[in-house]
């Protein structure tokens, strides 16, 4: 299921502890790329209403730019998550640095937080690992949407198959290109999400209905 509404909202729709796994990538509201990431994005709220609908073993996992990583661990800390990691992908295809250059390595990784509802348990099913993640940039022709954001599905597919398992309940409630939806497909997982860019939102229904 996928909708076009506000993040919040429609986490707000969601029954308590219904969700195994959120899994996003939200606007990091930084103003220097593009209007997607111009998006006004209430942290604390969001983590608020994430925490509610995780399951008492779901848990987070969610992309953000490296100079909000503090805060976003602060909203995670204030409303209870633990087990709080810092992950890295690096993107084995990115393109070198020019001299001279204003963007030294920028390009090359991005980071994510992971995080447990509660320190009790969580969810694994796959090995120990380094939390650095090597994978490929996708091509534009994989995605009926592309931004220069874009996760790669292969990282996307280990995250999943390390944390759910076939029928767990996965929710993007900033779907973007669609990419955690369509690596959800791959692996037989359930999946509901939702943008507020209508949009998005066609694209993405013209694509499940292929």
């Amino acid at each position: 299921m996928i909708t076009c509404s506000d993040a919040i909202d429609f986490l707000k729709s969601q029954n308590d502890s219904s969700i195994d796994l959120i899994l996003t990538d939200p606007p990091y509201n930084i103003g220097i790329r593009a209007d997607w990431d111009k998006l006004e994005f209430d942290l604390d709220n969001f983590m608020r209403q994430a925490r509610r609908v995780l399951s008492p073993t779901g848990q987070i996992i969610i992309f953000f730019d490296i100079w909000s990583a503090g805060k976003v661990r602060d909203a995670l800390v204030l409303r209870g998550f633990d087990t709080i990691r810092l992950l890295t992908w690096i993107k084995s295809n990115a393109a070198p640095f020019e001299s001279g250059s204003s963007g030294y390595s920028s390009s090359s990784q991005e980071y994510f937080i992971y995080a447990s509802k509660r320190s009790r348990r969580p969810k694994h099913y796959a090995s120990r690992h380094s939390g650095v993640f090597r994978y490929s940039k996708d091509h534009p022709s994989t995605r009926p949407i592309y931004n220069e954001s874009v996760k790669a599905l292969g990282l996307l597919n280990e995250l999943l198959e390390r944390h759910t398992k076939e029928g767990d309940l996965v929710c993007d409630p900033y779907l973007g290109s669609g990419s955690t939806m369509l690596a959800c497909a791959q692996l037989n997982r359930r999946f509901i999400g939702c943008d507020i860019r209508p949009e998005v939102i066609d694209s993405l229904d013209q694509l499940n209905t292929r």
